[in-house]
């Protein structure tokens, strides 16, 4: 008589089960706001796809085996430009993609050189990037017109230089400029003539992160440490090419996106570890209710062409990172009310055959440091366990 297993029994799953998760990143709108592109490596390599803001199946772009790095869609509703590399070995070549497939069209041919992408121009023409082609330990400034491929070097400099963002007008290109981990600075080039401005002069380690334009290109929004211990939000004035500072929360903002009318203003905010996200109205003074996405990590804020809609990744201890949506609402709901908006999951990563509900989502508590301060940590206790000096632990 056959025995009949035990299926009470504790379920133990191996290590490589919790490293096999598919892993999903980057956030493209579509012009038009009905479609997202992104990249996954459910292949087994990051590879671009593209799906509905509503959700459903996906479609994959590529096939080339190259790892994506980064997708960005243009004003052309065809056309795509995507960050790979060759067999891993992360020198990054740019390609334009049709939103049907197909076999791409490499914009950068540089072998062994590495190239960054920026930014579209915005009719949609020309695409901003960094490349060390001319020096290996220096990146330049380039612009590559999408339709004949002809570039020139816009900016030439002993530094490593990344764009960040064209101006609304199209007359700028905000650039972040990199001299360590702990120090960094924006300039401004001037498209016509080349001309670099220095904005951020400053002593000792600062840094200074992001460039996300205002909709009339009179000033930008910027991250920095300037004169504090957290990175707080700050506004460049672009006639004065003066700064001064918005927020200033006693923690980490770690990211910030701005819609392009201006009207919605999104951050991440790092409280005890978890980057929580933010999304105000500036026209109706009011924020959403993002309860469901406080626990975690939130990153690459991105909002439609039109403003409408607004996409983010978002992963905890029992989620796998995967795409969000949420509906904006529209300018009808009155002034300072906590708005409920409509969201959604558009992108379903998986963990390797360990079901949800047997991960555990981490106690937050603290300890003190040699100075008095109290420092925030993550404490994991497994399901049923008890922190009684009885089980193996893990300090990293």
């Amino acid at each position: 008589m056959a025995v009949k297993p035990d299926t009470r029994r504790t379920i133990r799953h191996a290590v490589e089960q919790y490293y096999a998760i598919r892993k999903t990143r980057g956030i493209a709108f579509s012009p038009d706001g009905a479609e997202l592109a992104f990249i996954t490596n459910t292949t087994g390599t990051g590879e671009v796809w593209r799906v509905s803001t509503q959700g459903g199946w996906p479609h994959q772009l590529t096939i080339s085996g190259r790892n994506v790095a980064q997708i960005s869609w243009g004003s052309d509703p065809d056309q795509l430009v995507y960050l790979a590399d060759r067999e891993g070995d992360e020198n990054y070549e740019l390609f334009l993609l049709s939103r049907r497939g197909g076999m791409p069209v490499p914009l950068t041919t540089a072998a062994g050189t590495q190239s960054h992408f920026g930014d579209w121009s915005p009719d949609g023409k020309q695409i901003a990037y960094s490349s060390n082609k001319r020096d290996p330990a220096h990146f330049d400034v380039y612009v590559v017109d999408s339709e004949s491929g002809a570039e020139r070097m816009l900016w030439q400099d002993n530094h490593a230089n990344m764009v960040l963002s064209w101006s609304p007008c199209g007359r700028y290109l905000a650039v972040q400029q990199f001299e360590q981990n702990a120090n960094q600075d924006l300039y401004l080039l001037t498209m016509a003539s080349g001309e670099a401005c220095y904005l951020t002069p400053h002593e000792g380690l600062v840094r200074h992160c992001g460039g996300v334009w205002e909709p009339d290109g009179e000033g930008f929004l910027f991250l920095t440490d300037h004169g504090r211990d957290f990175m707080g939000l700050a506004r460049m004035d672009i006639a004065s090419r003066g700064w001064k500072y918005l927020e200033t929360p006693a923690s980490d903002i770690t990211e910030v996106a701005l819609s392009r009318d201006g009207r919605w203003l999104a951050l991440t905010v790092n409280r005890e570890g978890n980057l929580n996200l933010e999304v105000k109205d500036r026209l109706r003074d009011r924020v959403l209710d993002l309860t469901e996405f406080q626990q975690g990590v939130t990153s690459e804020l991105t909002f439609s062409r039109h403003g409408d809609q607004f996409a983010f990744y978002h992963e905890s201890a029992c989620r796998a990172r995967d795409l969000w949506v949420i509906d904006l609402p529209d300018a009808s709901v009155q002034r300072g009310c906590l708005c409920v908006p409509d969201y959604r999951q558009v992108t379903f990563s998986m963990i390797g055959g360990i079901p949800p509900e047997e991960l555990c989502m981490p106690q937050v508590v603290s300890y003190r440091s040699f100075d008095g301060l109290e420092i925030p940590a993550f404490l994991f206790v497994p399901r049923g366990g008890k922190p009684d000096g009885t089980l193996p632990a893990v300090l990293w």
